[in-house]
């Protein structure tokens, strides 16, 4: 996108960051492609996973666990961007349906009862409760799991905001370098997060293997405002508008 702001791109790789890491932990049965921060469509960023066999049905945790990824943009906003942005409506609208479909369709939440026998219709007041309490309780978790993993997360935006699209391999290796250094630094040093080399930079065999310089976690580094999001193969990204941008990718 021609003019846009290196604090719009920061905002946008942050939030495909955490679709990213939440897919590469809770969907075992699909693998990372991509994640990129280049336009597609009116997405201005996604995130890309491909089954690793041909799925036909779902467990109640498999379906807790897309939960999570879709909300795991609004999580990494909150952690690292200090605010909350409108790039989220499609991230929230797949997650909603979701959340309804295995309570008011699938009976994993307790009770038996199916909103299909009376046709589709809107939720009803109890049941949109359990709607969002089931959405709570997975933002919750993924904003822990997030948190958990700082280095690894702010390690895939940094590789975006130098290289403005990552690859399997190389969202794979930020990860592990970011949790081997994990492992290595002292519970009392500051934080810091793993970066990825730019394009052509010499010295290093991929974008992991630079990573470890010094980048300090900014704790509340941007100001409030908006940006678009959307999702990818299965895919997250960014829509300029604000509006729903979920689509499935061939």
């Amino acid at each position: 996108i021609k003019n846009m702001s290196e604090e719009e791109r920061r905002r946008i790789a942050y939030h495909e960051a955490g679709h990213c890491f939440a897919q590469l932990k809770l969907l075992p049965r699909q693998r990372m492609t991509k994640v990129t921060i280049i336009r597609h469509g009116q997405a201005l960023g996604l995130s890309a996973t491909k089954p690793l066999e041909e799925m036909y049905t779902h467990t109640r945790e498999e379906l807790l666990a897309d939960i999570q990824s879709s909300l795991a943009s609004r999580a990494a906003e909150e952690i690292f961007l200090n605010t909350a942005l409108t790039g989220v409506t499609s991230d929230l609208e797949q997650a909603t349906r979701m959340a309804a479909a295995a309570i008011g369709w699938f009976g994993m939440n307790g009770s038996l009862y199916s909103v299909r026998a009376f046709g589709e219709g809107v939720p009803d007041p109890v049941m949109k409760r359990e709607i969002d309490k089931m959405l709570k309780e997975q933002y919750k978790k993924v904003k822990l799991l997030l948190e958990s993993n700082k280095e690894a997360v702010a390690g895939i935006a940094e590789g975006l905001l130098a290289k403005d699209e990552l690859d399997e391999d190389e969202i794979t290796e930020i990860v592990a370098s970011a949790e081997r250094f994990r492992a290595q630094r002292p519970a009392s040093a500051p934080i810091s997060l793993p970066v990825a080399p730019r394009d052509g930079e010499k010295g290093a065999e991929s974008a992991a293997e630079t990573a470890v310089a010094a980048v300090e976690v900014a704790e509340a580094p941007a100001d409030s405002a908006a940006v678009g999001e959307a999702e990818g193969e299965e895919e997250v990204g960014a829509d300029p508008s604000g509006g729903p941008a979920v689509e499935q990718a061939a």
